[in-house]
């Protein structure tokens, strides 16, 4: 909001009165005000806390005066106050229409932003999908790709990699579901998904200037989640309450190998002290009850 409100130009006494004269039965409506009035009554209503009412206020300077040169801010404005209002839907439509209407403008990367943090944001009003996080994913990458320079890049790289992060997180709590209810053939293959991360094939983000099929999967950072050492841990704790202990030792020695020095390499230690097992280097070949899991379970016969 702070953006917004390093445009006012007028004191906010002023400000204050409009919109006090605005809200009685005596004071000049909104028809009668100027472009800057009307502006000065949408940020006093910000002030206030009134995000919700001072989008409709901004919108009123390209309704009532569409060739002024504050429609371009009232827009952007509009655009910001939905947001801050958590009307998602209403502040991704707004600051498209600004894009479309003024792809140049110095507020197109702040408009640009608005539409990808409103899908952002609105996967937790919504729930956690593939559709609204790959739209989430694809708003923000042209935050990097349009306006590399912009005060919004950063922020975007960073948010592109929280998407992913939120999608293994989804994974996660699935993964530890089945755990809990102790199928754990299902969740073993499910965080499988994490540490290979292939749950990110599912989000189609090509580009619309190419002919060729571009999953998440092809270009998210390898290091975009934090959730494979204990997608791991979890993995050996199925194994082990399967009597997979082959499995168990190996998929240990991955996690001490690549995480050292998580907690969820010690916590692994900890389960087999539990259950009475030493661990042992990673073996070359696996007994009988790990090749029965992998013919039974994973259907690899060979």
């Amino acid at each position: 909001m702070a953006d917004i409100l390093k445009y006012v130009q007028a004191p906010l006494m002023i400000a204050v009165l409009l919109f006090a004269t605005a809200c009685s039965d005596d004071g000049p409506k909104i028809e009668e005000m100027t472009p800057e009035q009307i502006n000065l009554v949408g940020q006093s209503q910000l002030r206030s806390g009134d995000a919700k009412e001072a989008a409709r206020t901004f919108s009123e300077i390209e309704r009532l005066y569409p060739y002024s040169e504050l429609v371009r801010l009232g827009l952007i404005q509009s655009a910001e106050s939905h947001y801050l209002a958590r009307n998602y839907t209403q502040s991704r439509s707004t600051a498209q229409r600004f894009l479309d209407i003024y792809p140049n403008d110095v507020h197109a990367p702040r408009a640009q932003d608005l539409v990808a943090r409103s899908y952002y944001d609105d996967l937790d009003e919504r729930g956690l999908d593939g559709r609204n996080a790959r739209l989430a994913w694809l708003e923000f990458k042209k935050v990097v790709d349009n306006y590399p320079n912009s005060e919004f890049a950063q922020s975007a790289r960073l948010k592109m990699d929280l998407v992913v992060d939120r999608l293994a997180a989804r994974e996660m709590a699935v993964g530890r579901f089945y755990l809990s209810h102790a199928h754990y053939a299902a969740a073993i293959r499910r965080f499988q998904r994490v540490v290979d991360n292939t749950y990110l094939r599912e989000i189609d983000v090509t580009p619309e200037d190419s002919d060729e099929t571009v999953s998440l999967y092809d270009v998210a950072s390898e290091q975009a989640t934090n959730y494979v050492p204990e997608a791991l841990h979890r993995q050996v704790d199925a194994y082990l309450s399967l009597g997979l202990e082959g499995e168990a030792r190996d998929t240990a020695a991955v996690l001490g190998h690549n995480y050292p020095n998580s907690e969820w390499y010690a916590d692994t230690y900890a389960l087999f002290d539990e259950s009475g097992i030493v661990q042992e280097p990673p073996n070359e070949r696996f007994g009988t009850a790990s090749e029965l899991y992998r013919r039974t379970f994973l259907g690899e016969w060979m």
